[in-house]
Order: C-alpha cells, then sequence, then structure tokens
C-alpha cells in the first residue's frame, strides 16, 4: 500500500486474495456478475481447485461471461474478452497446464462427457430423443415416435423436464462446437501440436 501510487495496491489485494484462497470462487463469481468487474474477473482463475468438477463449472463460467459480453458496446466487448482470457490463462497455469489452449482442450472434453448421458434413447411420454454428432461435429436434437424421424422437438414436450434438460445440452454443444472450431482454426496458423491422448480427450 504504501509503495504503490494511486490504487495499485487495492487492486493487488484483489489477486493475493485469490491466489491465497481468502474468498471463494462462489463469492467472486456473485460480485463479478453484479458489477462486471475485470481485475475480479481476472483474479477468479487464481483461486485454488477443489477438483476438476470445480475447474469446469468455472470454465463454462468464463465462457458465459464472455458470451454476455455480446450485449454491450464494440470496445467493451473487447476489454471484457481480454479480460476473460487472462483469467483462462491464469486458470491454466494454476491448473499446472503449459497454455491456455490445453486447458480449452481438457475443459471442452469434460463437456463432452458431462453431456453424454444425453446421447442415450430417452423416452419422453410418447416420445424417444437424444443428442446427436454428425461427423463435422455438428449437434442436433433427433426425436421418433413409432419409429418414425420427427421433423421437430415437439412443442408439447419442451416443457417436460428431461426434454429441457436435453435442449439445454444441445444449446451448450452448439456453442462448444464452435469454440472448438475457432480453437483449432488458431491452432493450425500457429502451427500447435496436439498429442494423440490430448485429442482422445474430446472423443
Amino acid at each position: 500500500k504504501y509503495i504503490s501510487d494511486g490504487s495499485k495496491h487495492v487492486r493487488a489485494r484483489k489477486y493475493a486474495d485469490a491466489a491465497l484462497g481468502r474468498v471463494t470462487a462462489e463469492e467472486l463469481e456473485a460480485r463479478i456478475e453484479e458489477k462486471r468487474n475485470k481485475d475480479l474477473l481476472m483474479s477468479y482463475g487464481l483461486v485454488p481447485f477443489r477438483d476438476k468438477s470445480d475447474m469446469f463449472r468455472r470454465y463454462e463460467f468464463l465462457q458465459r461471461f464472455r458470451k454476455e459480453s455480446r450485449n454491450y458496446g464494440s470496445r467493451r466487448r473487447v476489454s471484457e474478452a481480454e479480460a476473460v482470457n487472462m483469467a483462462l490463462r491464469n486458470m491454466a497455469t494454476m491448473a499446472g497446464y503449459a497454455a491456455t489452449m490445453r486447458l480449452t482442450l481438457a475443459m471442452e472434453g469434460e463437456a463432452a462427457k458431462e453431456y453424454g448421458k444425453y446421447m442415450e434413447w430417452h423416452t419422453v411420454a410418447d416420445v424417444q430423443v437424444r443428442i446427436e454428432i454428425d461427423a463435422q461435429g455438428i449437434p442436433a436434437v433427433v426425436c421418433e415416435k413409432e419409429g418414425k424421424t420427427l421433423k421437430s422437438v415437439p412443442a408439447r414436450l419442451k416443457k417436460e423436464e428431461w426434454m429441457a434438460a436435453v435442449l439445454k445440452a444441445y444449446k451448450k454443444l452448439k456453442e462448444q462446437s464452435r469454440r472448438c472450431t475457432r480453437m483449432f482454426e488458431q491452432a493450425m496458423k500457429d502451427r500447435e501440436k496436439f498429442s494423440f491422448g490430448e485429442l482422445l480427450e474430446l472423443n
């Protein structure tokens, strides 16, 4: 506090509190959502992880924050995207990944596992439903009734608990598909190399 000018000590304390576990991820999430504070967001990735599911939940929080930035002006979108990138970089460092892309690859693999149950046939009322992924990685909700494929999800079933969960998972998988496409396109430009094991995590 006494060797810095202005309020730089306040910013530094946010990072120190996060790295030392003096604040929880949940506490930061509430404050970030309330004020969209970029310093708190960047420190968010430094909070120690409880386990891999906690890491995945926090990765999704950052992706959701990035998506919400579309509701604001272009300058704010850019600055918030930079803050999210720094938060992911900090998270990758804390988790022991060599680069942000490695963290992203691992977390997208976790997402695929998280929604795997929705890729099995499940009966909702008189309709069978599941999510299918095509060869290009594009998801689709498939409904069948009496052996025939329906053109769309019946409106009367959209509020059923399982169907609502399927539609939510479908939406997240579509977002994941777009993220992975951008990630691998950038990786090609950067001539990034992946191990066979890393790619299997996305299977």
